[in-house]
């Protein structure tokens, strides 16, 4: 179990929530639900890895930001509506 800092408390990581934020941003980008998927599913499994390579509690700033990189380098609209997001939410 890997504990992250999120708001100021504790939590499990939680890979369904990678999952989640990265299909709502393709789906935002226009991309088909199936393309969607298969990057969703893509970039969570490469945020995971990282998470596991990490020691100790992450913060989930941290992720949020490995997480931008990853989109980024796939598909800069794709990071940027997901940055978007999280400034809005």
């Amino acid at each position: 179990m890997k504990l992250i800092v999120k708001r100021e408390k504790l939590e499990e990581f939680d890979e369904r929530k990678i999952y989640r934020a990265c299909y709502a941003a393709c789906l935002n980008a226009h991309y088909t639900k199936q393309n969607a998927k298969k990057v969703a599913t893509a970039v969570m499994k490469l945020v995971v890895k990282w998470v596991k390579k990490e020691k100790g509690i992450i913060n989930s700033k941290k992720i949020r930001a490995i997480m931008f990189k990853i989109l980024n380098k796939i598909d800069p609209e794709v990071a940027f509506l997901y940055e978007t997001h999280l400034d809005i939410s």
